[in-house]
């Protein structure tokens, strides 16, 4: 974990005063930081979309139940029957 910490932390942008890289710096998939959480990171908004366009999106391709595919309580029984 330490390392994947560092290389996270190794590879964020120089920040300004507001805790952001300036705009000219930002590519659209670093998001923007929207606040802190309890420990004092960042939290960053990556996404472009509300969770009602992608619910209407998910909606538009599959308008009726997923029918005739096992049970979660299948599966994991299976598994655990297995061993």
């Amino acid at each position: 974990m330490s390392i994947i910490e560092q290389a996270a932390t190794a590879a964020l942008p120089s920040t300004n005063v507001a805790g952001q890289a300036p705009a000219s710096e930002r590519k659209p998939w670093q998001g923007t930081v929207v606040g802190l959480d309890r420990l004092g990171r960042p939290v960053v908004r990556r996404g472009w979309k509300t969770i009602e366009q992608i619910a209407a999106e998910h909606l538009a391709m599959f308008p009726e139940p997923v029918r005739g595919g096992p049970l979660g309580v299948d599966i994991i029984r299976e598994d655990r029957d297995s061993r």
